[in-house]
């Protein structure tokens, strides 16, 4: 889990991985270029694919809940999907 910081928006990423693929879901919002939400994928360190949400996003990723439950923060950066 991680937290986006960006000029007059943010957002948070919670990644996850499976065999040798990474997923990344992430949710920001920038006053330049709006909302964005979606899942990147990753295979060995390069994203194959980007399913970007429809409408926005409706659901937060509660980053105060997933602490609680034991997901800790990370402090490698993170680079929102193309």
């Amino acid at each position: 889990m991680g937290r986006l910081m960006f000029s007059r928006g943010g957002g948070e990423a919670l990644r996850f991985e499976s065999g040798s693929h990474r997923y990344t879901v992430y949710q920001a919002i920038s006053s330049s270029w709006g909302e964005k939400a979606g899942v990147g994928v990753y295979r060995n360190g390069e994203q194959i694919a980007n399913y970007r949400c429809r409408g926005g996003f409706w659901v937060t990723l509660e980053t105060e809940r997933l602490k609680r439950e034991g997901i800790d923060q990370e402090e490698e950066p993170f680079d929102m999907p193309q």
